[in-house]
């Protein structure tokens, strides 16, 4: 993304330069959330990381930090849509606590941008760390009822990639009982980027067998997870699911997916 081109475009309106970063400050009549949370704008820090649509920053109102900042370049009709049904959805789960909150939003023509509570790391981290058949198998069921909650909220995720699952924990620091934070709920886990999810509604307005697109994108929800576990993950994690597999066959039998053959649906 072309932070000089950002400037530039839209320079004493929304954002400036500024020697610790690029400062923002969102606009309450456009924001879709009314008004903005901090009037006195959002001060990016440090760069965490990038994915297909976006940068993510850590970012501050003035002197209150603890937050984090995705900002997404648009550049055609179909992201801007994207983005307004991304914050929709989101917005839309805030009381279930299954994702980060959503602290602030706001969507110009060419640029998104979200701000979140910041996460404490990702799961893969306490599974690399914390390596275990028991941890592993309770991270999966988490991830799977999570999922759940979306499906029976008629939301589909549709990028359930484990790099999208993240935990949170009070101070960041990880108890010595780790899957007894976790089954407690001190550990939580939370699901986060929701740029490619849809809902059954927006299916249905698509008029082509909406019900079996509905029913495959469900299953490819809880398959794609399991899928990128034991793809892409390290090869500690790989390993212990192939010496476990009875971990995979009833994560698939409980969601009814078959992982040899979902993709032929």
């Amino acid at each position: 993304m072309n932070y000089d081109s950002l400037e530039s475009e839209i320079k004493g309106k929304h954002i400036i330069a500024k020697p610790e970063g690029i400062f923002f400050s969102l606009d309450p009549i456009r924001s879709p959330d009314s008004r903005s949370k901090c009037p006195s704008g959002w001060t990016i820090k440090s760069f965490l990381g990038k994915g297909t649509f976006g940068k993510v920053f850590t970012t501050c109102c003035e002197k209150k930090c603890g937050y984090v900042v995705k900002i997404s370049e648009l550049r055609t009709d179909w992201m801007r849509s994207s983005a307004r049904k991304e914050f929709c959805i989101w917005k839309s789960i805030q009381g279930l606590g299954l994702s980060p909150k959503l602290i602030d939003a706001h969507i110009e023509k060419n640029y998104s941008m979200f701000i979140m509570e910041v996460m404490t790391g990702d799961i893969m981290y306490l599974m690399e760390k914390y390596p275990s058949k028991e941890l592993l198998e309770l991270i999966i069921n988490k991830v799977g009822n999570i999922l759940s909650t979306l499906h029976k909220n008629e939301i589909i995720h549709g990028d359930t990639h484990y790099g999208n699952f993240m935990y949170k924990v009070a101070d960041d620091k990880i108890p010595k009982n780790v899957i007894k934070a976790i089954e407690s709920g001190k550990i939580k886990i939370k699901v986060i980027d929701f740029g490619q999810s849809t809902t059954f509604e927006l299916e249905n307005q698509e008029g082509t067998d909406a019900e079996r697109a509905i029913k495959f994108k469900l299953k490819y929800d809880f398959y794609r997870f399991m899928e990128t576990l034991m793809e892409f993950s390290p090869k500690g994690i790989r390993d212990i699911l192939n010496d476990n597999k009875d971990i995979v066959k009833r994560y698939s039998d409980k969601y009814g997916i078959d992982m040899d053959s979902i993709l032929l649906y």
